[in-house]
């Protein structure tokens, strides 16, 4: 189960690769999906419904993480309720793009 340092932290994130190993022709590369959870919960929010991101119905890779002193990142010495009283919207975005930077994941402007 990897963590994964950034400016704010260490964060615990798992991805789950696609069911299908190839993604439709129509696609260049398999779309991502940041699953973020909401305060007071996991990345274990989202178990029951990866499997059926990851199906070659929607065929996406989703990438489900704990937020600052949530989940499995409560018990690691750093990341406690210090770093939960600086938190806000903006860290919370702050944290998403640190962790799409660090697993080199593009982003797309719309």
């Amino acid at each position: 189960m990897p963590y994964l340092p950034i400016p704010s932290g260490k964060i615990f994130y798992t991805i789950h690769d696609p069911a299908s190993s190839s993604p439709s022709p129509q696609l260049t590369t398999t779309p991502t999906l940041i699953l973020h959870h909401g305060l007071g919960s996991s990345h274990n929010y989202y178990a029951a419904i990866i499997p059926i991101l990851t199906s070659p119905t929607y065929n996406f890779r989703c990438i489900a993480f704990d937020t600052i002193s949530s989940g499995r990142l409560s018990s690691i010495a750093g990341s406690g309720s210090d770093k939960a009283q600086g938190q806000s919207v903006e860290t919370l975005a702050q944290d998403v793009l640190d962790l799409m930077d660090a697993l080199e994941i593009g982003r797309q402007e719309k």
